[in-house]
């Protein structure tokens, strides 16, 4: 008997149908997600004999994974076929540059974040633009030129800075010799009091240091000075009269030298018992610093008191005995109070007249403080020379921390080069800050605080009007002797006050502080300045000096007021119209170079700074950047990039704290940053010559190009039939210029062991080109055999390169989709054939799994067992 065959593609349904010959059921394909159902079918069949179905097999129904949405970040969970097949927003992994546009409806690539710093550890690689050359870049790091202070030399035998931390009770000798110190009782360091470092030697009345016999401390060999400052709390040495300082004797008798202070304040030297030198004065004080020197010049010995000599004498007081030398001590009398700064000094006598006592610790590292404020910061560069005790002091002013001080009697400048000063009959504008309270007399005349011309020149002249004036204490402005602005205001108040003297197309007009004062001055006047002075009246006519401070001075060759204004909240600054410049300290400056500078072409912007720098109290570092290889220099008001000049970075440059609060929006505002080059000026400035800023490294962050390629791996998909298979990938791309997508897909029959990353079909049976990519958005590239061989491949993955050859530009991925066939399991289930007669036969069975599906069948017949090749339709239903 035949047997009829059924071919069996999944979701057949039921039916009946006639032929007139043998034959076997086949249904279509038909596309449906996720659903099974069971349907019973009877098909008639027109042939003479008995038949029943036979064995069974089908093909699957298309399903799409389709995935439009990466939100959902990174997880390990697996997107299974039952519910996830369109609303999966998660992945397996991804590199670090793929970026969620869009809400994460997108993939693309996102900048590079990178790094690039200013290191500060290469002196030829940075550009000191100060005169003198007072940075250092030496140790790998930007910090002031240090200065050795003198006075630690080849004759110094002895040195005790006295430093150290608080309740320490060892003391080093600083001086080359090293000799060992020992503390008897419990002299300890001290930072209750300091002279120079910090702290000082704090002696208890019993308690003193002391060092070894030697050849060094000999006296009587030759010159030979001792000196130290020192600050007593009581004159009185206990039981004694008189306190022991430094020396060799132990007791009273032993006719060893010691020095020693009375407690009638009186201060000697001599050999106990026998010699003495000893000041006619009450000179020593308790509770103050005082600096001692003894000094052995030939035979004679000079005691000096901060500097003046008290007593002097050739009287035989110095002998060499084999014994200690003691510190704080002599005789058993000790010292109460502070030493600092204690130098033995063998060869030499250190002074043979009256001096200013040191203002920094012998051989202590000074830093330089920057130009004075009696300099000339203009590019003129005026020489400016002090007369009288016209001095730099350290004084806030509305603009910094220096003052120029007249005494009102004998100080004042000159200007050396009288060319840029002399106005003629432009326009120019002459300004101060000051402060006085003196509007008295002053050799007959007005106090000045500027007269621009000798005593026969018609100059400029600005002046306090006195006593004898019609308005005392009233600023004034005189051209010539028939040119006068009065103003109606006083300023000898003892504020400051900011004046200005404009002449701007020959008109004059007089401001303080900001507001113009008295009338509009018709000024033809032709301004010659033969012997311009700063601080008195003309030379030769008198005094005039002024009495006060003044905190900077500015002359330019233009008006740079016209009408009411706000006065300078900074020190003056310096410009192509800048003729004069006096202004509060300037410190000293690099730059970066060529082999320095940080090359910008890469970077898509700068998203923040870091500065790595020390700033101790009274140090200060500012900031200036350049965009155009340091044509020109910039800084961040906060709301704007500014211009500026190398001469005014301490007035118009950057904190640390205002650089890197620049954001990225900020770097790119209208004048800053721009591709290219990227320099940076920075000043170092210290107030405080034992201390210096020191600057390490500044690093950008910026975001650069895209990065050439960058990889996202799926999820893990299930599709939950062993007999999946793949047959199509597409998605939606945007390419720019030089942008790519492509992917790849690998399957696994159990989710952890993986076959192999593939491209499209490579045309080789059993084998995949790893190499190769899909690159057909519209799916037009065939699945690999090996990926749909309904043997392994239920679970896959796919892998999406993104990539820029030029990093200028990123591809952008919206969605992706990979359809598959599940081929199923189920059966065909058959009865006999019945009802043969010799024009039909009926035939009963069963087909699971069809998906609620309503396919297209056709029924393949023929009239012997085996393979059927006709076929005819057996419609739908």
């Amino acid at each position: 008997m035949k047997r009829i065959k059924f071919k069996k593609i999944n979701h057949v349904r039921s039916g009946f149908y006639g032929f007139g010959s043998f034959f076997i059921l086949k249904s279509g394909k038909r596309k449906k997600f996720f659903s099974r159902s069971f349907s019973s079918f009877i098909v008639a069949i027109f042939l003479i004999g008995g038949m029943t179905f036979n064995s069974s097999y089908a093909l699957g129904s298309s399903f799409t994974f389709l995935q439009t949405d990466w939100s959902g970040g990174q997880t390990s969970n697996i997107a299974n076929h039952a519910s996830n097949q369109t609303g999966w927003n998660q992945y397996g992994a991804k590199d670090a540059a793929i970026n969620m546009s869009n809400g994460g409806a997108d993939l693309q690539l996102s900048l590079q974040t990178n790094t690039a710093n200013i290191d500060y550890n290469t002196a030829e690689n940075y550009s000191q633009q100060d005169a003198t050359s007072g940075t250092d870049i030496s140790g790998g790091t930007a910090l002031l030129k240090a200065v050795s202070a003198s006075g630690n030399d080849a004759s110094t035998k002895l040195l005790l800075r006295m430093n150290g931390a608080d309740g320490n009770t060892t003391f080093s000798d600083s001086s080359s010799s090293a000799k060992t110190v020992t503390n008897n009782g419990n002299t300890q360091v001290s930072t209750a009091q300091s002279k120079f470092g910090g702290a000082s030697g704090y002696f208890n009345g019993s308690s003193y240091l002391s060092a070894p016999y030697s050849s060094d401390f000999d006296p009587t060999s030759g010159d030979f000075t001792i000196d130290f400052w020192m600050h007593p709390t009581s004159l009185s040495g206990g039981s004694q009269a008189w306190t022991g300082l430094v020396g060799t004797s132990t007791t009273t008798g032993d006719n060893n030298w010691c020095a020693y202070f009375y407690s009638s304040g009186k201060i000697g030297i001599g050999r106990a018992g026998i010699n003495e030198i000893l000041s006619t004065s009450n000179v020593i004080t308790a509770n103050s610093w005082q600096h001692i020197a003894y000094v052995k010049s030939g035979s004679t010995t000079t005691i000096y008191v901060n500097g003046t000599s008290v007593a002097s004498a050739s009287t035989a007081v110095w002998n060499f005995p084999a014994l200690p030398l003691r510190m704080g001590s002599t005789n058993s009398v000790n010292f109460y109070g502070y030493l600092d700064s204690v130098r033995i000094s063998k060869g030499v006598a250190r002074w043979t007249s009256n001096f200013t006592p040191p203002s920094m610790d012998y051989g202590q590292l000074t830093y330089p403080t920057g130009t004075s404020i009696d300099a000339d910061s203009s590019s003129y560069a005026n020489t400016i020379t002090k007369y009288g005790s016209a001095s730099v002091q350290n004084t806030t002013t509305p603009v910094g921390n220096k003052t120029l001080s007249f005494n009102g009697t004998t100080s004042y400048l000159t200007i050396g080069n009288t060319a840029p000063v002399t106005l003629g009959t432009g326009n120019f504008t002459i300004e101060t800050f000051f402060k006085t309270s003196d509007h008295s007399v002053s050799g007959g005349n007005s106090r000045r605080i500027i007269s621009l011309g000798g005593n026969a020149d018609i100059s400029p002249q600005i002046y306090i009007q006195n006593t004898i004036d019609p308005n005392p204490g009233n600023l004034a402005f005189v051209g010539n002797s028939g040119g006068i602005l009065t103003s109606g205001k006083i300023v000898s108040d003892g504020l400051w006050h900011h004046v200005a003297v404009v002449r701007n197309s020959g008109v004059t007009k007089l401001y303080i502080d900001g507001t113009q004062y008295g009338s509009n001055y018709s000024d033809p006047n032709n301004y010659i300045s033969s012997n311009p002075v700063i601080g008195r009246m003309k030379v030769g006519t008198g005094n005039g000096f002024f009495n006060g401070s003044m905190a900077g001075m500015r002359i330019s060759n233009i008006a740079r007021y016209t009408s009411s204004f706000t006065p300078p909240a900074q020190a003056f600054i310096s410009d192509a119209n800048t003729n004069l410049l006096l202004k509060d300290s300037q410190s000293y400056y690099i730059t970066t170079t060529n082999t320095s500078q940080i090359n910008t072409s890469n970077f898509s912007s700068i998203t923040g700074s870091a500065i790595t720098q020390t700033t101790p109290d009274n140090t200060n570092i500012k900031y200036l950047v350049s965009f155009d290889n340091r044509s020109s220099w910039k800084y961040w008001n906060g709301s704007s990039w500014q211009t500026s000049i190398l001469a005014n970075i301490d007035t118009n440059g950057m904190t640390k704290a205002a650089f890197e609060a620049i954001s990225e929006s900020e770097w790119s505002v209208g004048g800053g940053f721009t591709a290219g080059t990227l320099d940076i000026a920075s000043s170092l400035g210290s107030t405080d010559s034992t201390v210096t800023p020191v600057l390490d490294n500044i690093q950008f962050s910026y975001l650069g190009n895209y990065p050439s390629s960058q990889v996202l791996i799926s999820s893990v998909y299930n599709t939950q039939t062993v007999g999946s298979n793949l047959s199509k990938i597409q998605w939606t791309e945007s390419l720019p210029a030089n942008t790519d997508i492509q992917f790849q897909i690998r399957t696994s029959s159990d989710g952890s062991s993986w076959g192999p990353w593939c491209g499209p079909d490579n045309s080789t049976i059993g084998t995949c080109d790893s190499s190769a990519y899909f690159t057909d958005p519209n799916g037009g590239e065939t699945i690999d055999d090996i990926q749909k061989d309904k043997s392994d491949d239920q679970y896959f993955q796919y892998k999406v390169i993104l990539s820029s050859a030029d990093g200028q530009n990123t591809p952008t991925l919206s969605d992706v989709s990979v359809s598959y066939v599940n081929i199923s399991s189920s059966s065909v289930s058959t009865q006999a054939v019945s009802n043969i007669t010799p024009a039909s036969a009926q035939a009963n069975g069963n087909i699971a799994d069809t998906g609620n599906d309503n396919p297209a069948r056709q029924i393949e017949y023929g009239t012997v067992s085996g393979v059927y090749t006709n076929s005819c339709s057996a419609g739908i239903g």
